[in-house]
């Protein structure tokens, strides 16, 4: 398919959709700039035949308009994220069922299975930082593990879990929430550590994750002062360069450029357009779809040469992960609820024998 530039950082978007149906500037967004993806949040439906109709409306929508499949994306991590309709049972937090290598496997196993059934082909999670702070920290007990050889040990398994059922598990938040206490939603997380401790502590889950074939990588809105005073992990080509791409080649995600910690320093316009020059391919957007149009248009007026060189780049690591996955726009009938419910609760009477 031949597409624009603007259609070409469309295709590098992840947008939220607002309210429990497709509107019409949501369907004039997607159809002028080709938009890449979507994140569903548990406010776009209230029960799973919502859910389910909203995922076909999508699809839908994009083969009518010779749209290219989306990324359909989730935080699905369990525990206080759960993005899912209240009549599909929740599962619990990754602090809970850390250890317990069959029901994490099986909760992975069985989750995805949904996911993937339901038109779902990514999902965020799991969460490979490591915990270092109360468990209502922003990161807090999303986490598999105090320490990394804990996390590597719960998390991984976790990872292949959601892989093996043909879900694009996105490993987060690089270079590891557990670094900071600040919540990056809000404010914008400074570490002053030696970066051989944080290669030491931090990052190896990552690596290690990264060795046994993580597809895709959500960079956290973190700054490292010895790599870049001045910018976001998400939002600088040093550190990325420095510490990811050295040794992956898969896809790298920001975290939510909406965040007020980004929002508020650089605005959308300046973060998309620092994110694409940094080598970041898939920028989640979750503002305003004319907020998203902007943000677009910046990009286009104040391309360089690298700016386009990093786009196409972004596009062919996009290209590969939909063609691995057979992302497509096929209609998607769902499953049996009631009996994945029954399922997760066999599960879970694992945690109490």
């Amino acid at each position: 398919m031949n597409l624009t530039l603007k259609q070409k950082i469309g295709q590098m978007l992840i947008i939220r959709i607002f309210g429990k149906a497709l509107t019409d500037d949501y369907k004039e967004i997607v159809k002028k700039y080709k938009i890449g993806g979507v994140i569903l949040y548990s406010s776009n439906y209230d029960s799973y035949d919502e859910m389910l109709n909203l995922i076909n409306e999508i699809k839908r929508y994009n083969k009518e308009n010779n749209i290219p499949p989306m990324f359909v994306s989730i935080d699905e991590e369990g525990g206080r994220v759960n993005r899912f309709p209240k009549d599909i049972k929740s599962t619990p937090s990754a602090k809970k069922i850390k250890n317990n290598h069959e029901v994490v496997r099986k909760i992975g196993n069985n989750t995805s299975k949904l996911l993937f059934k339901s038109g779902i082909n990514m999902n965020f999670a799991p969460v490979l930082d490591i915990q270092k702070f109360e468990d209502n920290h922003s990161i807090g007990n999303r986490c598999f593990g105090a320490n990394k050889d804990e996390v590597i040990e719960n998390a991984l398994p976790m990872m292949k879990a959601i892989q093996k059922e043909k879900i694009i598990s996105v490993i987060k938040h690089f270079p590891g929430h557990g670094l900071v206490k600040t919540d990056s939603h809000h404010f914008l997380p400074r570490v002053s550590k030696k970066l051989r401790e944080i290669y030491d502590e931090d990052l190896l889950p990552f690596y290690k994750a990264i060795d046994e074939g993580a597809d895709a990588v959500l960079l956290g809105h973190i700054i490292l002062n010895k790599i870049d005073f001045f910018n976001p992990v998400s939002l600088s080509k040093k550190a990325i360069k420095r510490l990811l791409r050295c040794r992956y080649d898969g896809l790298i995600i920001t975290d939510d450029i909406k965040m007020r910690s980004v929002r508020y320093r650089y605005g959308y316009k300046k973060a998309l357009y620092k994110a694409i020059n940094a080598g970041c391919d898939v920028i989640l957007i979750g503002g305003s779809y004319s907020d998203v149009e902007y943000a677009i248009n910046y990009v286009v007026k104040n391309a360089k040469p690298d700016t386009f060189e990093c786009i196409e780049d972004s596009l062919v690591r996009i290209s590969k992960i939909k063609e691995k996955y057979n992302i497509n726009n096929d209609l998607v009938k769902g499953i049996d609820i009631k009996r994945y419910n029954k399922e997760i609760e066999n599960i879970l009477k694992r945690l109490k024998d």
